[in-house]
């Protein structure tokens, strides 16, 4: 017998065919109305991107997150979790592969000081700075060099990015001193 449908589920299920909804669309909007070079072209920029994406930026976040942070942590399940608590602190999985039991270590000392969330909000916000910096630092670079239509970019964008980060080591101090102080009330 099949378990019955969680909210959750149509939620995902809803978002997963809105999002195939707006991507063909957009590919129909595409064939439409962009001409074929610039088809091409797309198609060169986008596999740039991936190619970026996954050869540059995924191995820079990774390492710099090891140097960081330590080796990923899963929070142990506790006695007080409910089965779908604990499912979350272990994390979803798309493929259930088999996964090995995670060898028992002490924790590292950034967890122990922190605390899980903290570390996990602190990676979230330096991921997302790096790659807004990584979408704006092509475009400084191309104000640098002079445009010929000065409406192509406006913006100021070195001094956003700088406020970006700005924003960004703040908050990071914030969310790691909450924890910080979570972590030492908890003891």
């Amino acid at each position: 017998m099949r378990p019955p449908l969680r909210s959750r589920d149509i939620t995902r299920t809803a978002l997963v065919i809105a999002g195939i909804g707006f991507v063909a669309y957009g590919a129909f909007l595409v064939l439409t109305t962009v001409g074929r070079a610039s088809i091409i072209g797309l198609g060169l920029w986008l596999a740039a991107a991936v190619i970026v994406h996954d050869g540059v930026l995924v191995p820079v976040v990774t390492v710099l997150g090891r140097i960081l942070f330590g080796p990923r942590t899963t929070p142990e399940p506790d006695s007080a979790m409910t089965s779908e608590s604990a499912e979350h602190a272990r994390g979803h999985r798309i493929l259930a592969a088999h996964r090995p039991p995670p060898v028992r270590t002490a924790l590292s000392i950034r967890t122990a000081l922190f605390g899980h969330r903290a570390l996990a909000v602190t990676r979230a916000l330096l991921v997302a700075a790096s790659l807004v910096s990584a979408v704006v630092v092509p475009e400084i670079w191309a104000q640098g060099r002079g445009v010929a239509n000065p409406t192509i970019l406006p913006g100021d964008y070195a001094d956003n990015l700088l406020v970006l980060w700005g924003v960004v080591v703040a908050a990071t101090a914030i969310v790691l001193t909450i924890g910080l102080i979570a972590a030492r009330r908890r003891r």
